[in-house]
């Protein structure tokens, strides 16, 4: 499957859309995102494949990315094992 690549100008629309489909929910925290500034919303992507999964506050999306990249470098995992991740936290 090819990659598109988003436009920054299609962001707006791409993190509006989410927000409904997510019912205005972290799919992480369950927080209510209504009460966020957009600035502190964040359009979350996987690194390896580049698909969009959904919007999470900006303390979410950067700590998802710590600990992803943590395990990595210390726990020898890769990305794309998540079971293997998920299971030792």
């Amino acid at each position: 499957m090819e990659m598109k690549r988003v436009k920054t100008a299609d962001l707006v629309n791409i993190r509006s859309e989410l927000l409904a489909k997510q019912l205005y929910k972290c799919p992480i925290t369950g927080r209510d995102l209504r009460a966020m500034k957009p600035i502190n919303l964040c359009v979350d992507h996987c690194h390896v494949s580049g698909t969009i999964r959904a919007v999470l506050p900006r303390g979410i999306n950067g700590l998802e990315g710590k600990v992803l990249g943590l395990l990595g470098r210390y726990g020898g995992f890769t990305r794309t094992d998540v079971v293997g991740m998920a299971k030792c936290l």
